[in-house]
């Protein structure tokens, strides 16, 4: 007996071989076709991703620009609320040197007071009856106390 192997392999292997080739070539359509949707589904999911972060940007755009108003409405607030330390400091300073002449003229004033009512004194007249002589109405209550 004699095996002719030509065919054996035309009747066995051949269709051996096209069968593993056709189950092959069936499993890498069906990985493929998987594959393909599993793509198709990730970028389903990163548009609708993207979508979200477009929606979050444009918002967050809103509230930059809000904020950007609030501040410059602040800004332009600002120097109706606070004064700048060199403003306060001059201003400090210039209302020292008011005050000064205010203390300045009172002094003066109390010293030519004094420096009358000695005079007065000197001359042997009361204040009291030389107000009532110039017609002074405070001078009935000076005399009342």
């Amino acid at each position: 007996m004699e095996i002719d192997y030509l065919k054996l392999i035309a009747t066995v292997l051949i269709p051996f071989a096209l069968l593993f080739l056709g189950t092959l070539i069936a499993a890498i359509k069906y990985f493929l076709k998987k594959f393909a949707e599993d793509i198709k589904t990730q970028f389903t999911k990163l548009e609708e991703n993207i979508e979200a972060l477009e929606e979050k940007i444009h918002e967050n755009d809103e509230k930059v620009t809000r904020v950007e108003r609030d501040f410059m409405d602040f800004k332009a607030d600002l120097p109706r609320s606070f004064v700048l330390r060199d403003d306060y400091i001059r201003f400090g300073g210039i209302l020292e040197k008011r005050i000064d002449t205010v203390v300045r003229s009172v002094d003066s004033i109390n010293t030519h007071v004094n420096e009358l009512s000695a005079e007065i004194q000197i001359q042997g007249k009361d204040i009291k009856t030389l107000l009532n002589q110039l017609g002074d109405p405070n001078a009935d209550r000076a005399n009342q106390d």
